[in-house]
């Protein structure tokens, strides 16, 4: 929080996220009129104007104190213009905003611990706004892009959600990706982990196709799942890439160890063979739900730009 003193003309830098000011007036001059309010307002003291590093809004009037003065998203400065010797202590303000009403504040609307993907829904019986799981056994209908990472430096592995944790209100996890690695080879294995589990709890079938040669490998006990491949640093031309994408049907479920399938296609260069398909089937043998994962290379890093969007439905 910060508090200054503002006379004359100027133009004063505000604190990163600062959503409101409140203006006391300390010194008053006499030349000031009374609007004849209560808290007295008075006219003749200045303007205020919230700016952007772009431009400015329109002026605020200063009328007297305390006066709160709302500031418009993104505000970075404040420009002011005190008139006839008129000053003022201004305040920083934190969090909510004067000007935001909280949803369940308004007259038409009831909540009731509200929870994860909860819709609003109009209850006649009451004449209300209520919060209401959709319809369909609880679950979410529809898909939704729920995340999305695009690296800005090079990392050996993302984990997914940001936000810590799926939602339990969904029932399949669709991650799709684009990327490049950093390691000294033409390709290497795209690898996966649910809930931080690095233990030997992974089994995993891969097929392969380049040109006409099939081939196929498989791991049981691993410590990671291979989901696809990506191009590395020895591909012929910096602007190859892999994309891929992997399915966790019923992440939510309890009952069964976790299924998942991936497929991927890379390439590291423009000749014969030097294009392949990876279709990959795995199991994580635990029953638990699925909370979070994490997709890493299984050699050296994902590469600045490599994207991954998580998608449920």
């Amino acid at each position: 929080m910060a508090t200054y003193t503002l006379s004359g003309t100027g133009i004063q830098s505000l604190s990163a996220s600062v959503v409101a000011l409140t203006l006391t007036v300390t010194t008053l001059p006499a030349a000031s009129g009374n609007g004849g309010a209560n808290p007295a307002d008075y006219y003749g003291l200045g303007t205020l104007r919230a700016g952007n590093p772009t431009a400015f809004w329109e002026p605020f009037t200063i009328v007297g104190g305390p006066q709160w003065i709302p500031l418009p998203y993104g505000s970075t400065r404040l420009g002011y213009a005190f008139l006839n010797g008129a000053a003022a202590s201004v305040v920083e303000v934190f969090g909510s905003s004067p000007l935001a009403f909280p949803l369940s504040t308004l007259p038409d609307v009831s909540l009731a611990s509200p929870v994860d993907a909860q819709v609003l829904a109009y209850q006649a019986t009451t004449s209300k706004w209520i919060n209401a799981t959709p319809a369909g056994s609880g679950v979410t209908p529809g898909i939704v892009k729920y995340d999305e990472v695009v690296l800005a430096a090079a990392t050996g592995g993302v984990t997914l959600p940001q936000t810590g944790s799926f939602p339990s209100s969904w029932r399949t996890i669709q991650v799709r990706w684009q990327g490049r690695c950093s390691a000294a080879l033409s390709t290497t294995n795209v690898n996966l982990q649910l809930n931080g589990d690095t233990a030997n709890n992974y089994d995993w079938e891969n097929l392969l196709t380049t040109g006409a040669t099939v081939g196929g490998s498989q791991a049981q006990g691993a410590a990671a799942m291979r989901v696809g491949d990506v191009t590395a640093a020895s591909a012929g031309n910096a602007a190859m890439a892999a994309t891929g994408e992997l399915w966790i049907n019923n992440y939510v479920g309890t009952t069964w160890w976790k299924e998942i399938l991936g497929q991927s296609g890379a390439n590291w260069g423009s000749g014969a063979n030097q294009v392949q398909v990876n279709v990959q089937t795995g199991v994580w043998r635990s029953t638990a739900a699925v909370t979070s994962l994490r997709i890493f290379p299984a050699t050296g890093n994902w590469t600045i730009g490599s994207v991954f969007t998580v998608y449920l439905l």
